[in-house]
């Protein structure tokens, strides 16, 4: 059994992979996940994915992938953030949300959903419109799936070993429990292609972090609050 997990960027996937990682092999967007784009037809893309997974083991994949979802066996996990939390995380940084958007762009501008597709809804007035309408992209490719569980982002923040547990009952899986306190993404757990160690060295030097720290509030941004709306009418088009 494969077991998968796919998110919207920025919402704890790090995080969760590294406090499953004491209940099975875990490995955080290795270097092969991130040459998927090299590949262009659905068959090959397979191929490159099958050939690379390992039985038993939990893969993260990059936030651009989840167009890839269809073509990957086993169980799989979504984290995200609810779409106004994503935005805000999106417009605090700049990096965020350009350097994400330009990454997104490069590998999965050609698989747009359908269902999106359908909609006609792709010309924006702003990298944060563009965003949001990768954001529904992801939720739609994530709601194809059967064999999945969706975890909120401020659940996860606010008791991550429940929702570790939750995920564990349904891998099927004994869920050993354990506390993180710091930043995983500061250790470098990404992009590496051996399953995470949290007994590494570098943690030890780490400064401590609260994950509800990273919860995050309604906001009442009147650009995000219109992105939400415009959101939202295209997911209730296609989702009800």
């Amino acid at each position: 059994m494969n077991y998968s997990i796919f998110h919207t960027s920025h919402c704890g996937s790090t995080l969760l992979a590294a406090l499953l990682s004491q209940s099975l092999p875990t490995i955080t967007e290795p270097r092969w996940s991130h040459q998927i784009k090299n590949h262009k037809s659905k068959e090959d893309i397979k191929k490159h994915i099958e050939s690379n997974l390992i039985d038993g083991q939990l893969t993260k994949y990059s936030s651009a992938y989840t167009h890839v979802a269809p073509l990957v066996s086993g169980k799989k996990v979504f984290v995200y953030r609810k779409l106004n939390h994503h935005l805000q995380k999106m417009v605090s940084n700049p990096e965020y949300l350009h350097n994400n958007l330009n990454y997104i762009e490069d590998c999965g501008k050609d698989y747009i959903h359908p269902k999106l597709k359908e909609s006609k809804w792709g010309k924006f007035k702003s990298d944060l419109e563009k965003q949001a309408y990768y954001w529904v992209q992801r939720y739609f490719y994530m709601k194809d799936e059967r064999d999945i569980i969706f975890v909120d982002t401020n659940e996860l923040f606010e008791n991550p070993n429940r929702e570790c547990e939750q995920i564990c009952d349904f891998f099927g899986i004994k869920y050993n429990p354990i506390n993180i306190n710091f930043n995983v993404k500061k250790a470098r757990l990404n992009h590496n292609d051996y399953p995470i160690r949290l007994d590494n060295k570098m943690m030890r030097n780490i400064v401590p972090e609260n994950p509800k720290n990273h919860i995050m509030k309604d906001s009442d941004d009147k650009e995000i609050v219109y992105l939400c709306k415009k959101a939202v009418k295209h997911l209730f088009k296609y989702t009800l």
